[in-house]
């Protein structure tokens, strides 16, 4: 039964008064003024607005922050300080010294700056996963963070996001935001979300939203502006918002195709930030897709909101919003507060934005067809304004009420509160510390942290090192004379690799159990918290953060910090639990067993990473709880000796993946060109595209001088002279000359070089796909020499063919486009003297066929091919496809039916829309009954040739 999210109107006294001022923070990596627009940006300024007009004290903790200053589009840092002081908000920032994705990093750094400070109230965003530790913090009742009420409001996590962009996780932070980003949306106090829609999404992914989950708009439209029911002539169709396929970016493009001629004389406009797809800028790909438009197209990419909103007031222009999934889009907040008329799709959050007599005129499927329709009908009769389907005033009031609600009583809706510290002499646990030693620690070191491990917990704890040294340590905690010695041996006590079923036994005995590596030292904060949670039932396993420190040094520093729960890091050797951990004996159960606590090849006990990471998966298995608190609970001496011991070994993984059901692959079925990158980097400096392509070209070609920085050079570059001079007119662009962009034009044509790629065939550089290496090579005799033994040593698997398999040729192409192309086949062979393919029997399911990839074409205007075959009459069809790299979509096909003796079939595709890397496929059908060789005709190209 699909869960009712209450609003949270209908939980709020709406004549509620605040009796003070509440302290509040916002952690955020957008508002207005730093960044110029975008809806989190928008929604966050709107709140900080919100609480300054009730008369609350507003902190903003901005996270977009890359080696020690935050990001600033705009004036510098110190400017917004300023203007916000001057509206009573005060500005900081997280000390950030890495990079822009260290999550981890990052949010550490909020819980730090938050325990520094006494806040009634503190909103996150689900977005980047900023309250990831300060929520583990209060999940384990620490101070200040469990007395305060920490609010997540959700603005789109990055999971949706790449569902709905139709993106792939790319790097392990991806995973690792994926996982901060839930756990700060199922650990916080109060979840507000502006739609139902987004939170259905997150219950749909498995989520866990907290009881205490409401649905309110954002704290936007203070005004509605007055609109008539007249309709509105245009002429101007404006793509409003992020330039990505989640905003509906490629919905806009199809359907800006269908209306053809019905767009001859109107504008069309992009205004929004561009994004990366797939390695380039999406507004060069816009341009490239614009080409057969009859009609103006325009591109600002650069606008804050106070400009955007001013041109879209313009007479004539009409705001389209095509997304495909959105949450609570505040481009509809926008259009509706300040007139403008829009579009925008049914089926997501915008449903509950907009009321539902507007709703007919200005809503539409997600469907070419429908938005084309819906277009058509505008340009004919014009376009009606939207109104919200709430009332944005009391919506306003609900939020002041409820901030007035927390004031008078701020425990009200914490739904995590503070433990009580239970004392340890109070506690009747048996409690046992494991100290283990890697054989690499200094004796000293290792002296020095048992002495005050003793001094510390040693009247309360037994203490038992796990250790291949055993003779040297036993030796030296017991010394033949001294008082001293013999204290520390009443307490302490050694077992080697080859008593590891006592250790186990001992283990199990104990009811609370601290694992602590030799070189750390176990400080008292984390030893009482870590008793109190275990004792209590609130965990089953515990873990910690260790810092190193240098000698004669007090200042602690963060080396890793671990991931506490999240669970599909560990399959990437990421480190969930740390150095230090404590478990209840209900943890152990069947999930640690004595061959799991010695590394066999090693010979030495393995580390408390091990020992924590099985825990916690055991855990996560049981359904019990484990906790990462978010405290230093352990330290050592840099250089002192940081573990050296594998942390996270192969066969550990294969575990982690087998108890998470995780797939061992993330691409386990790709083909080979799929897998490879068509884009080049991108050029962070400009924004614009760095094209892999141009290694065909001439060096002097404008597409890879350094000068072709500005879109209307870019698109002269790419054979476009008409779009540039179209762009060149808008009014960003005005430096740029009429004789800049034909000079651009006229290079791009000039020094375009024309090549046969079908030399490659009678070159080195063919390889094999699957287990049929008999694909490769001149001959069968050649063929069949050793492959039988490559079979058997690489399996299914892409190899390339060995140098005596091939015949060396001459290049007939210029090397450097010969090196960048590669030709896979698959029960065929080549023939490299005269390039003939000739597809072979096969008892394996292997279709016969040739795939020419990173065959570069920026710059290129056309691709002409021919293949020819000769056979018998009942030779094989073939396809043949060229295929677009950057989306591995078809961009041209042809089939021939061979049914006499010689045939052929011939291709020529237009390649202006293709600004990397292309493929070429050949694909045979195996006739029925063909069981030889000489059933088969036989094919090669006769052109293949890029000009």
């Amino acid at each position: 039964m699909k869960r009712h999210i209450p609003s949270l109107a209908s939980i709020v006294d709406g004549t509620a008064r605040a009796g003070r001022a509440l302290d509040v923070c916002v952690v955020t990596s957008e508002f207005l003024g730093p960044i110029k627009n975008g809806g989190i940006a928008t929604a966050t300024s709107g709140l900080i607005e919100q609480l300054v007009s009730d008369g609350h004290r507003v902190t903003v903790l901005y996270t977009l922050v890359e080696r020690g200053a935050p990001v600033v589009v705009e004036r510098d840092w110190d400017y917004w300080v300023r203007v916000a002081a001057e509206s009573g908000v005060t500005l900081a920032f997280i000390p950030h010294e890495g990079s822009y994705r260290a999550w981890r990093q990052k949010s550490w750094l909020v819980k730090e700056f938050l325990g520094a400070y006494a806040f009634d109230l503190v909103y996150f965003n689900e977005h980047h996963g900023s309250g990831y530790y300060a929520l583990a913090a209060k999940r384990a009742g620490l101070a200040p963070f469990a007395e305060q009420l920490h609010c997540v409001v959700t603005h789109g996590s990055i999971e949706w996001v790449y569902e709905y962009n139709d993106q792939y996780v790319q790097r392990a932070s991806d995973l690792e935001i994926m996982a901060f980003e839930r756990r700060s949306v199922e650990w916080a106090d109060v979840v507000i979300g502006p739609s139902r829609y987004l939170l259905a999404e997150y219950e749909k992914y498995g989520w866990a939203l907290p009881e205490q989950t409401f649905n309110q708009p954002y704290a936007l439209i203070r005004g509605e502006a007055v609109i008539g029911d007249r309709p509105v002539k245009i002429d101007e169709l404006v793509f409003f918002g992020r330039l990505e396929a989640r905003k509906g970016l490629w919905l806009f493009c199809d359907t800006m195709d269908r209306l053809g001629e019905k767009l001859r004389g109107k504008t069309v406009t992009f205004l929004g930030r561009m994004t990366n797809v797939g390695g380039t800028a999406s507004g060069a790909l816009i341009l490239a897709r614009a080409r057969r438009w009859h009609c103006r197209v325009r591109l600002l990419t650069d606008y804050d909101q106070t400009k955007a909103l001013a041109y879209l007031k313009e007479e004539g222009r009409l705001a389209i919003m095509p997304s495909l999934s959105d949450n609570s889009p505040c481009v509809v907040y926008e259009c509706m507060e300040n007139g403008i008329p829009f579009l925008t799709t049914r089926g997501s959050g915008a449903d509950e934005l907009v009321s539902a007599a507007t709703a007919e005129k200005i809503m539409f499927d997600v469907s070419i067809e429908s938005l084309a329709e819906r277009l058509e009908s505008v340009l004919a009769h014009g376009a009606a304004y939207g109104a919200p389907g709430f009332d944005p005033e009391q919506n306003l009031k609900t939020w002041s009420a409820w901030h007035a609600e927390i004031a008078n009583d701020p425990l009200r809706y914490v739904a995590h509160p503070p433990l009580s510290m239970l004392p340890a002499a109070n506690s009747s646990k048996s409690l046992l510390i494991l100290i283990i030693d890697d054989g690499q620690i200094p004796l000293g070191l290792f002296a020095d942290n048992l002495a005050r491990s003793v001094e510390s917990f040693g009247s309360m704890a037994r203490i038992i090192i796990l250790s291949g040294r055993k003779p040297v340590l036993s030796a030296f905690l017991s010394p033949p004379d001294g008082p001293a010695g013999e204290d520390v041996w009443q307490v302490v006590s050694v077992l080697g690799p080859e008593q590891r079923v006592e250790a186990l036994g001992t283990i199990a005995a104990a009811e609370l159990v601290f694992c602590v590596d030799m070189e750390y030292e176990l400080r008292p904060h984390f030893f009482w918290a870590a008793i109190n949670l275990l004792g209590s039932g609130h965990a089953s396993v515990v873990s910690c953060i260790c810092a190193t420190t240098q000698e004669g040094s007090e200042e602690l520093t963060v080396a890793d910090l671990p991931h506490g729960d999240a669970p599909a890091i560990g399959i990437l050797g990421r480190s969930t639990s740390s150095n230090i951990c404590a478990f209840s004996s209900s943890a152990i159960g069947d999930v640690l067993e004595a061959s799991d606590l010695v590394d066999d090849e090693l010979g030495t006990y393995v580390g408390t990473l091990s020992i924590g990471h099985t825990l916690f998966i055991g855990a996560r298995k049981r359904g019990q709880s484990f906790l990462l608190v978010p405290m230093i609970g352990g330290k050592t001496v840099w250089p002192g000796w940081v573990s050296k011991r594998p942390t996270n070994s192969y066969r550990e993984k294969k575990r982690t993946a087998r108890d998470l059901n995780l797939l061992p692959s993330f691409y386990p079925n790709g083909a080979p060109w799929l897998a490879l990158s068509s884009f080049g980097s991108y050029l962070e400096e400009h924004g614009l595209p760095q094209f892999s392509g141009t290694v065909s070209l001439d060096d002097a070609h404008p597409l890879v001088s350094p000068e072709t920085k500005r879109l209307p050079l870019l698109a002269a570059a790419l054979g476009r002279p008409e779009l540039a001079l179209q762009l060149a007119s808008g009014p960003d662009f005005a430096r740029e000359s009429t004789e800049q962009i034909i000079e651009t034009a006229e290079g791009a044509i000039r020094f375009r070089k024309s090549f046969d790629i079908a030399g490659v065939l009678r070159s080195e550089r063919i390889w094999a796909v699957g287990p049929d290496l008999s694909a490769v090579g001149p001959s069968d005799t050649t063929a069949a020499t050793g492959r039988d033994q490559i079979a058997e040593m690489l399996g299914n698997i892409l190899v390339e063919a060995p140098p005596n398999l091939v015949d060396e040729r001459p290049e007939p192409i210029p090397d450097r486009i010969a090196g960048a192309v590669r030709v896979y086949v698959g029960a065929a062979r080549v023939d490299t003297d005269s390039g003939w393919i000739t597809p072979l029997a096969t008892s394996t399911a292997t279709t016969p066929h040739l795939l020419i990839i990173d065959i570069p074409v920026a710059g290129h205007k056309m691709l002409e091919a021919r293949l020819v075959g000769e056979g018998p009459t009942h030779a094989l069809p073939v396809v043949i496809r060229v295929i677009d790299q950057s989306t591995g979509l078809d961009v041209s096909s042809s089939k021939m039916d061979v049914s006499t003796e010689t045939a052929y079939t011939t291709l020529h595709v237009p390649l202006g829309r293709i600004h990397a890397n292309i493929a070429v496929a050949v694909e045979f059908a195996v006739a029925s009954g063909a069981t030889t060789r000489a059933d088969f005709a036989k094919y090669r190209f006769s052109r293949l040739r890029i000009s």
